[in-house]
């Protein structure tokens, strides 16, 4: 890495903490009239826009039910239903 180079010009869109599905409060207040994206915890990494294509603009929350052995239906049911969510995309 050159310790010269300009900094870059990418900045973190990630509007709240915690953001894994399994530990944001269903009724956090950070959902309310938002939008809201539900990602895998990878595609941070498979996708090199993510923050500035997806996450601007949106509350993220992430999870990956194969590694965390969970199935998150009942969390999102909770969140979705428990506040006033604007817009809903998964990634």
């Amino acid at each position: 890495m050159d310790e010269n180079a300009a900094p870059s010009a990418n900045i973190s869109r990630l509007a709240q903490w915690p953001c894994q599905i399994k530990l944001v409060p269903p009724q956090a207040p950070f959902f309310d009239g938002e939008k809201l994206l539900i990602a895998a915890d990878c595609t941070a990494y498979a996708c090199a826009g993510m923050h500035e294509r997806f996450m601007k603009g949106r509350v993220t929350i992430a999870g990956c039910p194969k590694l965390d052995g969970v199935d998150y239906t009942e969390k999102l049911l909770q969140i979705i239903a428990g506040n006033d969510i604007k817009e809903v995309t998964i990634y």
